[in-house]
């Protein structure tokens, strides 16, 4: 598969994808639903430790904005059936993968195989800003919805 990098720009996030077509995730989004109790796309969800932002959704897959705040961590959790990637954009990111830990800083990333005990904490005192692709792990397997991501950040 060529091309396949995301970049992303912005709460509209560009994304630079398959054969270098550039197209605005807004645009690339089908109309959010009109039921309250529905997944929408842009939705932002409030957490103790910052903010979360569904910046596109697809069969299998979500990309997200996490903005954590200064001393605060994601909860430490193994999934199952989806592996992660996230991409640090702004701030300091301290990233637990199994027995290992991580530092990262803007334009730096890191994998989350399937199975694997990870955790995201900010040790700094600005805002980590962070895209997280978060891939199901069958055909028939989604991404997480949003009632079990919410009880593991």
């Amino acid at each position: 598969m060529q091309g396949s990098a995301v970049v992303a720009e912005g709460p509209l996030a560009l994304l630079d994808a398959y054969r270098g077509v550039r197209r605005r995730v807004a645009e690339a989004t089908p109309e959010p639903r009109k039921d309250p109790d529905d997944f929408g796309h842009g939705r932002l969800t409030r957490h103790a430790w910052g903010a979360r932002t569904v910046l596109h959704e697809a069969s299998g897959f979500r990309i997200e904005r996490l903005e954590i705040n200064p001393g605060s961590e994601l909860a430490p959790s193994i999934l199952q059936r989806h592996w992660i990637h996230w991409v640090i954009t702004e701030g300091a990111a301290s990233m637990i993968i199994g027995a290992d830990t991580y530092e990262a800083g803007p334009n730096e990333s890191h994998y989350v195989p399937v199975g694997t005990w990870h955790q995201l904490l900010n040790p700094g005192r600005t805002p980590l800003v962070v895209l997280r692709l978060l891939c199901g792990g069958g055909a028939n397997q989604g991404v997480l919805s949003d009632e079990e991501l919410d009880a593991l950040t």
